[in-house]
């Protein structure tokens, strides 16, 4: 014998969803672009994105960024996730993030973007590759947010190829 019963009391319902962890919008390949005064600043791209009415937006899949200055990219960042924090002003990137510019790359698995202190960090283990293929390898990082003023914590291994002569 198979019994199959069907519920429709809305407050027995309720008990089994919590509205405030689901997405309010979302969103499938999102491009977006941010201006400010009229100059692109920043564009977005993924698979899928989640906005939540705690001002928290995601990005999930194969996220792309790329900043600009001017009319050219001068970093772009590709990862797995993004967590935008509008209430604090924070970027969180995650899974296999590659943060790189015509000078260096960066790899790690988190990054973050606070625009409030005008950083880009991350407190997990970095490598980066620089144009001339020198490699650093650390367990922090701190840049300016074009990162082209990088700061290593705990470098604990580097590779650099091209030595001046004495």
């Amino acid at each position: 014998m198979i019994l199959i019963s069907c519920e429709n009391s809305q407050e027995n319902i309720a008990n089994f969803v919590n509205e405030g962890d689901m997405p309010f919008k979302e969103v499938l390949e999102p491009e977006i672009m941010i201006t400010q005064n009229g100059d692109l600043k920043l564009s977005i791209s993924s698979n899928v994105m989640h906005k939540f009415d705690n001002g928290n937006t995601y990005f999930y899949g194969d996220v792309v960024i790329h900043f600009y200055k001017g009319a050219q990219v001068s970093t772009s960042l590709n990862c797995n996730e993004i967590m935008l924090d509008e209430l604090k002003n924070m970027m969180t990137a995650k899974g296999s993030v590659l943060l790189f510019n015509d000078s260096q790359s960066l790899s790690t698995e988190e990054l973050f973007l606070d625009r409030t202190e005008s950083l880009i960090y991350s407190d997990a283990y970095v490598s980066v590759i620089t144009e001339n293929k020198d490699t650093i390898n650390a367990d922090q990082f701190r840049s300016n947010l074009d990162f082209t003023n990088p700061r290593f914590i705990g470098v604990n291994r580097s590779t650099i190829n091209n030595f001046p002569e004495f």
